[in-house]
């Protein structure tokens, strides 16, 4: 077994990420082409849920949070906010390893030489704290005018015969 070698590029992945300012630029124009590709082609489920749960939850908290990032957002994101986000979600606590058809021993041992002591490289001195919050269900309602129903229209057309 490559336990070890695992273990260890598991580490290097979590504790110590290269992010570049391209791959930043890169990953902002991914998203937004793929922003594109849902408002030419949407899926209908998906964005079923995502709606629903806007509704419900009126977008203050977890449940509430829009799956898909808004365009709007796609040029705010910066380098920092994603070391700020490492910074507070990577962390120990929240954390769990776990391992399928290996012995117990050798990944707790592999475990803990690639990940002790824990230092990334991206550390920050006050860490943002988890949220805590508990999802309220609110009820509600969103309208959406055009691009669910405009895909809805074309899949499901009534035939009469």
């Amino acid at each position: 077994m490559h336990v070890d070698r695992l273990c260890q590029a598991i580490s290097e992945t979590i504790q110590r990420p290269r992010i570049t300012l391209d791959e930043v630029e890169t990953a902002r124009r991914s998203i937004g082409f793929e922003l594109s590709n849902l408002e030419a082609s949407p899926p209908v489920e998906p964005l079923l849920t995502e709606l629903l749960h806007t509704a419900a939850y009126r977008g203050s908290n977890t449940l509430g949070l829009p799956r898909y990032c808004p365009k709007d957002n796609l040029d705010k994101i910066q380098r920092t906010d994603i070391i700020n986000y490492l910074s507070s979600l990577f962390r120990p606590e929240r954390m769990v390893l776990a391992g399928v058809g290996v012995n117990h021993d050798s990944l707790v041992k592999a475990a803990e030489a690639a990940f002790l002591p824990w230092q990334p490289s991206y550390a920050t001195p006050n860490p943002l704290p988890p949220d805590s919050s508990i999802p309220q269900y609110c009820g509600g309602h969103v309208s959406v005018r055009h691009l669910l129903f405009a895909k809805l229209s074309q899949q499901e057309r009534w035939k009469c015969n």
